[in-house]
């Protein structure tokens, strides 16, 4: 597995999107495997997204997922 860096001027901006999710997470009372069923998205992925980790998916992957 091969780790995906984060341009500098990018790191910002996925970290807010990983704190996001994870709050939109936590307030539906979700956990990271029942996302992760819904979603399609693997929930160590969804994991790595919340901690600012990873960078982001493809966007119609996220639109995808928004729709579940």
């Amino acid at each position: 597995m091969s780790k995906e860096r984060i341009a500098p001027h990018d790191l910002e901006i996925v970290r807010g999107f990983g704190k996001q999710l994870r709050r939109t997470r936590v307030f539906h009372d979700a956990s990271l495997n029942e996302w992760s069923t819904s979603s399609g998205l693997d929930a160590t992925t969804i994991s790595r997204i919340e901690r600012g980790k990873q960078g982001l998916p493809p966007r119609q992957v996220l639109i995808e997922a928004c729709k579940s």
